[in-house]
């Protein structure tokens, strides 16, 4: 009796293959079946139907998602005309040439039943022994308790490692380049004996899901995986938002389709908990700068003067990259809000910035705030993760990097290189994956001549350097800035207020010594003391500490008895001729004062002198 399948849905949606009487056919994911499904839930030789005593047979080959005909796992049994299979997501139909073909109109109640089995989890239950759903839901809890991300890929690779009893196992994340390279591999002997794999990574990559070589036909061989007999590679995340690679070695024999499953699924879940992880690690960071009342992070630069202009494009374009930036300005130009843009626009938006002022570290405790320590690493020292750590998948601002005394500036240098750093009270290095910005407003080519900056340091800082105009050379967005900060205000405190042109222009013809952040103080100044709704000239106070005094040619000389006749003439005028009054305000007696005036110098005496 001839038949043939209908696949109802998949990448062969509406194929046809025929059954001749007396053949058989073979399904599943291995190029060599009859019917190739490459669908992920398909396992190699997932079934196969055959014709025995007159009828339609169809058997599973112990797969491990199982195979269904109406609904109900089977092992084997006999096909009738019109029955449902299901292998994996995809559904087939059986037919016998010659029978009518189901009523679509009427469907049976087998029909709904398999028409609703379309629309199942592609994850179906994997049939688990005891001891790896027990090792599954360990894992599963223990990776909810483990708030570093370097701890929860350890913990999956060393569930994965026991459960498959796999020779090497190891995690490669992300450099700052957006190159990977491997951060934890287990056993650790095993990270300077074995390279992981970067061609199996690609092949990965491209591919958006797990591959597994002992499931191709024929296993590839690869050189870097030379001595093994299998390998299993699972990438973590998007294609867009990678989050790393798991690979799983093995030797001396092939891997089960039962460990790749496990491999996938302990992938998923670790890589959900480093997208929380990191997500966690960027509001940390954003409560920590709020309470500390830094900056608000603003979402773009204002002004439309060509200066603006230029430094939006300049960051636009270095944002893309991941080389290190150096920042450079004088004090309040907002050389803070570039890092933050930069951060905001790059590809690691959705990690942690982390800010660092480094003017404000003590000397004794830099090791330890850069890297972190372990309880009990001195007295009374608990839990610490460091700056670098926290930056991990995001980018570390090193603010005011010009203040960094010498020793401080050969521990960034270290981090800079990109090398593993160990917590104080650790014996495990950590490589972080971190883009790194920096900002001064120092000369540092200046520092460097005066020894007081290592020049390696500097070389390593200005892969790309970002120069912030003053205030007071693009005045021209100074209304706009003023508008910005009504605006804001106005939200902040329900008071609309306004600026006559003549404060406007006293506002544009200041020199701004203190750059956006005096202006907002000056404007600060006039509000709180604001009785109206409209900012005038009088309300406007500048400070003129850095301003120098006017001289107007070369300072007159005097001898010491002219100095004093001056002052004493002054004084008498000041008083309106009252020597009481005049000897008073020079702290002298009034008979000092009477003296002078009965000795008083002729012209041609002080010329002498």
């Amino acid at each position: 009796m001839d038949a043939q399948l209908v696949v109802l849905n998949g990448a062969n949606e509406g194929k046809t293959i025929g059954l001749p009487a007396g053949k058989c056919l073979t399904v599943g994911r291995y190029r060599s079946n009859q019917l190739v499904l490459e669908e992920d839930q398909v396992s190699r030789f997932h079934a196969e139907l055959y014709f025995d005593q007159g009828q339609w047979h169809i058997r599973d080959n112990d797969s491990v998602n199982g195979t269904y005909v109406d609904g109900q796992r089977i092992r084997g049994t006999a096909l009738k005309h019109g029955q449902m299979i299901r292998i994996g997501p995809v559904q087939l139909r059986f037919e016998c040439i010659g029978e009518p073909k189901p009523d679509k109109a009427n469907p049976s109640p087998m029909d709904e039943s398999a028409e609703a089995n379309l629309t199942s989890s592609l994850l179906d239950a994997t049939p688990f022994q005891l001891d790896e759903f027990n090792s599954l839901c360990r894992f599963m809890a223990d990776a909810v308790d483990a708030r570093d991300p370097a701890a929860m890929i350890h913990l999956a690779l060393k569930t994965v490692k026991e459960v498959t009893h796999a020779e090497v196992v190891g995690f490669f994340g992300l450099d700052s380049d957006g190159e990977l390279f491997p951060r934890i591999v287990l056993p650790e002997k095993a990270r300077d004996e074995y390279r992981l794999s970067k061609n199996l990574t690609a092949r990965a990559r491209q591919a958006s899901r797990p591959v597994w070589l002992g499931g191709e036909s024929p296993a590839p061989m690869l050189e870097s995986l030379a001595g093994f007999e299998d390998a299993i590679c699972v990438p973590l995340g998007t294609p867009t938002q990678l989050l790393g690679v798991l690979h799983v070695y093995q030797r001396g024999r092939a891997f089960r389709e039962h460990d790749v499953r496990f491999c996938e699924i302990v992938g998923r879940h670790l890589a959900s908990n480093l997208r929380l992880s990191r997500l966690v690690s960027q509001l940390a960071e954003e409560n920590s700068r709020l309470r500390l009342k830094a900056p608000p992070e603003g979402p773009f630069i204002i002004g439309d003067s060509k200066q603006m202009c230029e430094l939006r494009e300049k960051i636009a374009l270095a944002a893309q990259h991941t080389a290190t930036v150096l920042i450079l300005g004088e004090t309040g130009v907002g050389k803070e809000l570039v890092a933050n843009l930069l951060h905001k626009q790059s590809q690691r938006s959705n990690g942690p910035l982390v800010v660092v002022n480094c003017g404000g570290i003590k000397r004794d405790f830099l090791e330890s705030m850069l890297y972190g320590h372990s309880r009990g690493a001195f007295t009374g020292a608990q839990q610490h993760t460091g700056f670098v750590h926290r930056a991990d998948g995001g980018t570390l601002f090193l603010d005011e990097i010009g203040e960094l005394p010498e020793d401080g500036q050969t521990q960034f240098l270290r981090i800079l290189e990109g090398k593993p750093f160990t917590p104080l009270g650790s014996e495990k290095d950590i490589t972080a994956d971190v883009r790194y910005l920096a900002a001064t407003n120092r000369d540092l080519t200046a520092a460097i001549r005066d020894k007081k900056f290592r020049a390696d340091l500097y070389f390593r800082l200005k892969r790309v350097i970002i120069q912030v105009p003053p205030l007071r050379e693009h005045r021209e967005d100074i209304p706009q800035l003023v508008r910005h900060y009504l605006r804001h205000t106005l939200e902040a405190t329900g008071r609309e207020l306004d600026i006559t042109p003549a404060a406007l222009a006293r506002l544009q013809e200041w020199h701004w010594p203190g750059n956006v952040r005096e202006l907002w103080g000056v404007l600060d100044t006039a509000v709180v003391f604001l009785k109206g709704d409209v900012i005038d000239v009088q309300h406007l106070l500048f400070e003129h500490l850095h301003e120098e005094p006017v001289r107007q040619g070369p300072l007159p000389t005097f001898s010491l008895a002219r100095l004093k006749e001056m002052a004493f003439e002054q004084a008498l005028a000041a008083a309106n001729g009252n020597a009481t009054l005049a000897a008073k305000m020079l702290g002298v007696s009034r008979s000092t004062l009477v003296s002078w005036q009965g000795k008083r110098p002729e012209p041609e005496d002080e010329a002498g002198e």
